[in-house]
């Protein structure tokens, strides 16, 4: 996770139809996590098996609101307290509650995990970066160095400033808990779910922006203040993308990306 606050971020793409269109309008693409090209990206990172044990400590001691019994918590502890196994105190809850619930306590926490397992799904993910120079991700998202480069302001009034975040990246895939889910701790699930990362991505220095629906256009997160082109970028490119750009309300500064002399190091200047 960067401690930095960039003033800009930016956003890798190739040259084509649906990027100029996006240029001209002043729009960017938020895919759904499907589309993203780590499989373990935004994906269900819970289990989905739980013992009798888990369900009780985690799920049904916790029920407050909407439950048919006054401090559920005391009550279930007290027939665990009497010796009963936590398998036998769940049938007894579950015997006590279908008449409310129409389910099995079991069957409403699968329920709720397969609700975030669409809701996450259905997401649009807005992947920024904080460099502008990396050869790995020209390389990976700009047609090998064939594209762009779009700038956004990070600033505390825009989209990115209110809501985008930086990845973690961790060693160990994190796991939200059942109680995570069944205390509605929104916020701690998202974090663990959509901004956590494998170490192996850290070079991306990546942020994101959520939208709940992906797969579609959205307005630019913050103002354009940056187009940066390719090394390798055509001169016909080149002019459709200075063309696309003038059909928009912004007027960015053009950069160009260029190779160091005797160095693996790519270099910005303006153009």
């Amino acid at each position: 996770m960067s401690l930095s606050f960039p003033q800009v971020l930016y956003k890798y793409r190739s040259v084509n139809e649906l990027s100029l269109h996006a240029l001209a309008s002043g729009s960017v693409w938020y895919p759904k996590p499907g589309a993203l090209n780590d499989p373990n990206d935004v994906a269900a990172r819970w289990d989905k098996n739980f013992t009798a044990k888990e369900i009780l400590e985690d799920y049904v001691m916790k029920r407050e609101s909407g439950s048919p019994v006054n401090g559920i918590a005391s009550y279930v502890q007290n027939l665990l307290d009497k010796g009963q196994s936590h398998e036998a105190v769940l049938k007894h809850i579950d015997k006590l509650f279908m008449p409310v619930d129409k389910k099995t306590q079991r069957e409403l926490l699968q329920d709720l995990l397969y609700y975030n397992e669409v809701m996450f799904s259905d997401f649009g993910v807005l992947s920024l970066s904080e460099s502008p120079d990396n050869h790995l991700m020209w390389a990976h998202y700009a047609d090998s160095h064939k594209g762009f480069c779009l700038g956004f302001e990070n600033h505390e009034t825009n989209i990115i400033g209110q809501y985008g975040h930086p990845v973690d990246y961790v060693e160990k895939m994190p796991k939200p808990t059942i109680q995570s889910f069944a205390m509605d701790a929104g916020g701690e699930v998202i974090h663990l779910v959509a901004y956590t990362k494998s170490r192996d991505w850290a070079y991306e220095k990546e942020w994101r922006v959520l939208k709940q629906e992906g797969n579609r256009l959205y307005p630019y997160p913050g103002r354009l203040v940056e187009v940066i082109l390719g090394v390798n970028m055509a001169a016909e490119a080149e002019v459709k993308i200075r063309e696309a750009v003038l059909k928009s309300e912004y007027r960015p500064i053009f950069k160009r990306i260029k190779k160091k002399e005797n160095a693996f190091d790519l270099s910005l200047e303006d153009c």
